[in-house]
């Protein structure tokens, strides 16, 4: 291998390195749920997902193969809001512990209302409604 074939396979080798872990990165983090969404309205049947059912509990609720939803059980109830960072849109995890959706990637970091609290992201989770009735959560665009 001459000089040149040793810096072209290494140069390939970093970058296929360095997009593993930005990728993995972005795919780690809470358990994912397949829903189906009508429209922009969706209903999770909260039987079906125990982690919602205590405070503090989070499931990121996957909608056509894409993480859409991210949803929190509150101690006031339930709050839903786009799984994507704003930055790059990787998926952000709920941290209950810190009080914070985080991002994997960069770092980015949003309060329960979804607004920034540090990091790259450019504005806030983008919400949706929630009303819970009959065990079950309707969650929409709002």
């Amino acid at each position: 291998m001459n000089r040149r074939d040793f810096i072209k396979t290494g140069a390939a080798a970093a970058g296929v390195l360095a997009a593993g872990e930005y990728l993995a990165a972005c795919t780690v983090g809470q358990k994912r749920y397949k829903i189906a969404m009508t429209g922009d309205k969706a209903i999770i049947d909260l039987a079906a997902y125990p982690a919602l059912q205590q405070v503090g509990g989070s499931g990121i609720f996957v909608v056509r193969d894409h993480p859409t939803l991210i949803v929190v059980h509150t101690d006031t109830g339930y709050v839903a809001f786009g799984a994507n960072c704003t930055h790059k849109r990787c998926v952000v995890d709920w941290h209950d512990s810190e009080k914070h959706f985080i991002c994997p990637c960069h770092k980015g970091r949003y309060d329960i209302t979804g607004a920034v609290v540090s990091g790259p992201p450019p504005a806030a989770l983008p919400p949706y409604l929630v009303a819970e009735e009959g065990g079950k959560l309707h969650v929409a665009k709002a």
